[in-house]
């Protein structure tokens, strides 16, 4: 009796597990994605939770390699001057002024990346990659005044490259950033840079 009421339990247990199947891109990123492998932003065997928002980590990681993929590879520093990661990748961004940290010495690896955070690190990458980077005086989002004051060139610069662009309700500025929105972004940079 023990024993069925235990093998009971077993199935009830597992009746109510969550079952996780493997994450697929939205239609829209496929071929974003297939552009990111072919220029080796991403590796060929890649995988992600697509639509999951992106860490800073990972986002400094696409980063890199999209300079590396234009042939502006950062030089990496022989100390980070970060003491919450080694990373070499946000190391060698941070040297070139394309990232900061979120504190002195603190740049916080596995917080999640806001829709202007990534905005500006965009924006300094087109500047440093020689993109025809424009203060366009326009303010089309409707809710432009949720845009950090920090953010809010750097949020109509990529828009203007085509680089980045609004949601159904706006920019979202404080929303979180998706992989595959990083992975599309990083390629449309990769597109507009003049070679």
């Amino acid at each position: 009796m023990k024993k069925l009421v235990s093998v009971v339990l077993v199935c009830m247990l597992l009746s109510t597990m969550p079952v996780f199947a493997a994450s697929t891109p939205s239609d829209w990123a496929n071929s974003f994605i297939a552009t990111a492998k072919n220029a080796t932003i991403i590796s060929q065997d890649y995988e992600a939770e697509w639509q999951t928002a992106i860490t800073r980590e990972a986002f400094c990681e696409l980063a890199y390699n999209t300079m590396v993929a234009l042939g502006k590879e950062p030089t990496v520093p022989e100390k980070s001057p970060f003491t919450d990661t080694e990373n070499k990748a946000i190391a060698a961004l941070n040297s070139m002024e394309i990232i900061l940290g979120k504190a002195e010495g603190v740049f916080a690896p596995a917080d999640l990346l806001t829709r202007e955070e990534a905005a500006t690190i965009l924006w300094r990458m087109s500047d440093k990659l020689g993109c025809a980077v424009t203060n366009p005086n326009i303010t089309i989002y409707s809710d432009h005044s949720d845009i950090a004051t920090w953010a809010q060139s750097p949020v109509y610069v990529v828009y203007a490259l085509g680089i980045m662009q609004g949601t159904d309700t706006g920019f979202s500025p404080k929303a979180n950033y998706t992989v595959e929105q990083a992975v599309t972004t990083m390629v449309r940079l990769y597109n507009v840079t003049p070679r």
